[in-house]
């Protein structure tokens, strides 16, 4: 295999699903290439470690109309030169504004751009730039590229349905795990407070506190399974702009709440914050719940399942479908719960109105140890699937699969 000069780009390498996906793909890809990794700006430090060198364009995210334009077109002038510099065979993004960067500062180079999520349902694409994006950037701008990586089939059905891209070439690779690595950490010893904690029924979720992620509902219905299980307890394992929103919702709800495990007494919610090693507190809970409103290929999730832990998600586009039901297309969201081969869909959350169907469903699970015993070895059949080598193979085939300068 010969070997190439590839650029991962990012606009920053702070937590998120993307940028671990980038971190983990770097490591591999450095062990046989030549690899570079390029964000932004460093500003707001670097929290995965990554293979290759790490290198910043140092263009801040501009505040005005007009800084944004000026902050754009500096990305473009840099990356393109450091493209020259170091002769780049492939350039490899995540996240939008690194993918228009990378296609406007194309050279001779492959352009391959990884697709994360659903554009049509992302909540993040609104106000007075989301016709821009979805009518005109997108559309124009995507097929420039010459392979796009979707992390399932619903995101690349999308694309080329709803944004024309039916031209360009389209491959889905999963997210990639190392099971033997992920379950020696989910073995390290957890604290005496955290013992205290999971000697009762824990529901865990985890990811970054945004909006998109439902975590309000969540702790409504916390709160309405709590009326059956009375010693029920959440962990929520993150950090993110709607902290503030989810203290003051467990205050509403009468849910005692503190941040970390230093307590004197055990509360109903804890809030862990960002965890270097997550899968230790996902050994041993209960259920793993996740209320998205869209998702890619939930990193969450997939280590729930890794870490033997039963699942049960909203069947939001378009991943948790993919995972946990691959026996079904759907061509709309359930409208009830339906009991996957793998785990357990619930239809999406749009009012406090579908939150007893939640709690209806969670509570039966709870009371149903076989079902819970089922769901965590399925599951844990089911991700043993996404292996490491087999991502791999498809993303080597991707890195060496000419498809002619579009320069």
């Amino acid at each position: 295999m010969k070997s190439k000069r590839i650029m991962l780009i990012i606009p920053e390498l702070m937590m998120g699903g993307a940028q671990r996906s980038l971190s983990k793909l770097s490591v591999e890809l450095a062990r046989h290439h030549q690899v570079w990794v390029v964000v932004f700006n460093t500003r707001d430090g670097i929290a995965y470690a990554h293979g290759g060198e790490l290198v910043s364009l140092e263009v801040m995210h501009g505040e005005s109309l007009v800084q944004k334009v000026i902050s754009f077109f500096q990305r473009i002038i840099r990356l393109r030169r450091l493209k020259r510099e170091l002769a780049i065979d492939v350039a490899i993004s995540f996240l939008e504004g690194a993918d228009y960067v990378n296609i406007l500062s194309r050279r001779s180079e492959k352009i391959v751009v990884s697709i994360r999520g659903s554009k049509q349902y992302d909540d993040n694409i609104a106000g007075q730039y989301a016709w821009v994006r979805k009518k005109i950037l997108i559309p124009w701008l995507y097929r420039m590229a010459d392979t796009i990586v979707t992390v399932n089939h619903g995101i690349a059905q999308e694309l080329k349905l709803q944004y024309g891209l039916s031209s360009t070439h389209i491959e889905t690779i999963g997210n990639f795990y190392n099971l033997s690595e992920i379950e020696k950490l989910a073995a390290e010893p957890k604290r005496k407070a955290e013992e205290d904690f999971y000697q009762n029924p824990v529901i865990i979720t985890t990811g970054r506190f945004a909006p998109e992620k439902g975590l309000v509902a969540l702790l409504h219905i916390f709160s309405g399974l709590k009326r059956s299980h009375d010693n029920l307890k959440f962990i929520l394992v993150g950090d993110g702009p709607l902290k503030k929103d989810i203290l003051v919702t467990c205050l509403q709800l009468k849910l005692s709440v503190h941040e970390g495990f230093d307590f004197a007494e055990l509360p109903d919610v804890v809030i862990a914050g960002p965890q270097e090693n997550v899968f230790k507190y996902l050994k041993g809970a209960t259920l793993y719940v996740m209320n998205s409103s869209s998702e890619g290929f939930p990193n969450g999730l997939a280590e729930a399942m890794i870490c033997r832990v039963p699942v049960a998600s909203s069947d939001c586009p378009y991943g948790p479908r993919e995972i946990l039901a691959p026996e079904f297309q759907f061509t709309s969201s359930v409208v009830e719960p339906y009991s996957a081969s793998y785990g357990l869909l619930l239809p999406m959350i749009h009012s406090e109105n579908d939150h007893p169907l939640w709690i209806e469903s969670l509570n039966a699970l709870l009371r149903d140890p076989n079902q819970l015993s089922k769901l965590s070895d399925q599951g844990y059949t089911r991700i043993r699937q996404f292996s490491l080598d087999s991502s791999m193979d498809q993303w080597n085939n991707v890195l060496h699969v000419t498809t002619g300068d579009k320069s």
